[in-house]
């Protein structure tokens, strides 16, 4: 006799809600923890094991109750726990993973949120191997596991690419809950059964959507306390823009903040002006992350034709040019700008235009693919893009790397450009950011900076950290290339041997914190000593190195209290090496210095 249809067809829903599941629960992780290439690990970790008990659990109860009553109640139940689940995730408090072991934080939130869920969806493929016997048991177990195959290659489709788009998150994954109601229907025998199993379902569909736990009403974005002004949702995760305390700002998954608005300098436009001084005539800019667009608003003050903006999450561009317009130079809206919303790496490799500079933004070390943004191939196809003089920056927060990141990427971008120099953001010792700069060929003239440095102040920007006098050579490090000998032995990043980001994602916070305050700082002594032994640029450029290591070291003596000898030592070497214009007004888009000088006055410094 034939298999029935009905168990093919629960098989292959099976399948779909299973496979479906895993994905959106992977988005649902990534609410609660801070997203890690490990969430998708933690997430598989429990199906499988979930998948293996829920067959041992069907093996084991095989004589002990009714297959067909076990397969309904083990529906209905997923049914429960799939409504069950996201006022359960959405009443989670943020944890956070920085400082912990990212895979068993995820999977220890996943096993408690998800296991239930996965466990009991894991009985009803194997309950209707026990339903569908009878005749040839390969025939019949083959039919079975293809319906099944199928529905899940469908599930992790639809979850992927579909359902997040149209449904957003908690609604997909109550979606999914009334159908496993509709299939513990299905799954009663008769007609009386099948009717008062609607019913019930009815009546618990009516009781879910009257209380506070409905999915289909649970907010997926959390303010934490500020203003709520817009949210999507998309394959890519929850992206909403919030405001509180003066400041606006978007977030990707309640964890990572994409960009705000506050300090303009420091944090957004000077990241990206840094790069175009380096060019002596940059007319085609190209930015690979753009996020809210302040760092490629700094083009806009430029005599650039073409700023190409390049972000892989769609909705993040929308948001940008209308909430962020007033304080990011309105470049989303530039006649001269062209917004591609795609993968960079794809963009770079599929496209046939080159550009004078292209500046890849800040991005979180430990989020998933990240890593692929800093590997020797990535590098290489960027160099194919640049013009002759064209100059590539990548910055870097070294707030966020261990020293084994920090010089896996030194080494790999060493490879692709043998001439890179080091440059910083700012002086900060907290937060510091740092820009690793290649050039396709030439590299610029002292002479050349110089001009632009005017070119800068004509047009009316006011940070003086670029256009004030030595000021672009105070954030001149050094050449990178001095610290090849050492790098010489340390493991590249590679498109096969991606071990960036799963370093990054493994580093403890501790050793992060001990790389920006003391491993970074001597590694950029070092780097300054040698320019001021190198000819790369000239004599200005070793002083102003000098001058910003000096403002740098001042800085760190003051946040870390050194005592008074050593803060009065570097505070004279600072007024000995820095132009008095540079250190008038305070300044804390530079350092902490200026902010530990308020803390001072107001009687709450050390």
């Amino acid at each position: 006799a034939p298999i029935p249809t009905v168990w093919l067809a629960i098989a292959g829903a099976s399948g779909f809600g299973t496979l479906a599941l895993e994905v959106l629960l992977i988005h649902a992780l990534a609410q609660i923890v801070d997203h890690t290439v490990y969430s998708a690990g933690a997430i598989l970790i429990v199906v499988l094991i979930a998948l293996a008990a829920g067959a041992a659990v069907v093996s084991a109860t095989a004589r002990l109750v009714s297959a067909r009553g076990l397969l309904v109640a083990a529906l209905f139940a997923e049914a429960a726990l799939l409504f069950w689940l996201p006022g359960a995730l959405e009443a989670q408090t943020a944890l956070g993973s920085l400082g912990r072991d990212a895979l068993l934080d995820g999977v220890r939130i996943a096993t408690l949120y998800a296991g239930p869920v996965i466990l009991v969806g894991a009985l009803v493929l194997p309950l209707t191997f026990r339903l569908a016997a009878g005749g040839a048991v390969g025939a019949r177990l083959g039919a079975l596991l293809a319906a099944n195959t199928v529905g899940g290659i469908a599930g992790s489709i639809a979850a992927g690419f579909f359902l997040l788009s149209a449904l957003g998150l908690w609604r997909s994954i109550g979606a999914l809950g009334i159908s496993y109601a509709a299939l513990g229907v299905l799954a009663c025998r008769g007609v009386r059964a099948r009717v008062a199993g609607a019913v019930a379902c009815a009546g618990g569909l009516a009781a879910v959507f009257a209380t506070g736990v409905d999915p289909f009403r649970l907010p997926v974005a959390w303010p934490g306390g500020a203003k709520l002004l817009a949210v999507e949702e998309s394959p890519y995760g929850v992206i909403s823009v919030v405001e509180g305390g003066g400041v606006r700002f978007m977030k990707l998954n309640n964890h990572y903040t994409l960009s705000g608005y506050g300090s303009r300098h420091a944090l957004k436009e000077r990241p990206g002006h840094l790069p175009l001084l380096l060019h002596p005539d940059p007319k085609r800019v190209l930015y690979l992350g753009s996020a809210t667009g302040h760092t490629a608003g700094a083009a806009v003050a430029h005599d650039v034709d073409e700023i190409v903006l390049v972000e892989i999450v769609p909705e993040v561009q929308a948001l940008a040019g209308e909430f962020f317009a007033d304080t990011n130079r309105a470049v989303h809206h530039d006649a001269r700008t062209r917004l591609v919303a795609e993968d960079g790496r794809n963009h770079l490799r599929a496209t046939s235009d080159r550009y004078d500079v292209v500046v890849s933004d800040l991005f979180t070390p430990w989020r998933p693919g990240v890593g692929s943004l800093y590997t020797r191939e990535h590098f290489a196809s960027v160099k194919a893009r640049l013009t002759e003089r064209g100059v590539f920056c990548q910055w870097m927060p070294i707030f966020q790397l261990g020293p084994r990141e920090f010089d896996t990427v030194a080494a790999t971008f060493l490879d692709v450009f043998p001439d890179a120099t080091l440059w910083r953001g700012d002086f900060y010792l907290l937060t510091p950011r740092v820009a690793l700069c290649g050039f396709a060929a030439a590299m610029p003239s002292e002479a050349v900076i110089e001009a632009r440095r005017r070119e800068l102040a004509v047009a009316g920007v006011d940070d003086r950290w670029l256009t004030g006098p030595l000021a672009p050579w105070m954030l001149y490090v050094g050449p990178l290339a001095g610290q090849a000998e050492k790098l010489a032995g340390v493991p590249r990043n590679t498109d096969d041997r991606p071990r960036f980001e799963f370093l990054a994602a493994r580093t403890d916070e501790r050793v992060r914190i001990g790389f920006r305050r003391r491993g970074f700082p001597a590694l950029a002594e070092r780097i300054a000593a040698a320019a001021a032994e190198s000819d790369l640029f000239g004599r200005e450029a070793a002083r102003g190195a000098a001058a910003g290591t000096a403002l740098a070291k001042l800085n760190a003596a003051l946040v870390r209290q050194r005592p008074p000898e050593e803060r009065a030592e570097a505070a004279a070497r600072v007024a000995e090496l820095v132009p008095a214009e540079l250190l008038g007004e305070p300044d804390p888009s530079a350092a902490e210095l200026w902010m530990w000088e308020g803390r001072k006055r107001r009687g709450r410094g050390p």
